[in-house]
């Protein structure tokens, strides 16, 4: 698998592991659940493989910012901004790491 399957696998655990305790305490956990799709979206990216799937983590992990930033605006705002512009140059095709 690889360094970089390793580290592809690893950031999907985390979704998951993050997905369940905010099913269990969605306001503890939502930020991390967040972070974590952002994290597995970016890692997709940077090794460019699976751009559709890149995207629908950034898709989540927007909506969950946007939840976040009604909340709590200077806490959130630049992370959501960090995923919209990973997610708009997903959308044009992909461009490449980085």
């Amino acid at each position: 698998m690889g360094r970089r399957g390793e580290a592809l696998a690893a950031a999907e655990r985390v979704v998951a592991m993050r997905e369940e305790l905010a099913a269990s305490n969605r306001a503890a956990y939502l930020p991390d659940l967040a972070r974590s799709f952002w994290t597995a979206a970016y890692v997709r990216k940077v090794l460019g493989t699976d751009f559709a799937a890149a995207l629908t983590y950034c898709e989540r992990a927007i909506s969950l910012y946007r939840e976040l930033v009604e909340v709590e605006s200077d806490a959130f705002g630049e992370d959501l901004a960090a995923v919209e512009a990973v997610h708009d140059k997903l959308s044009r095709g992909g461009d490449g790491p980085g």
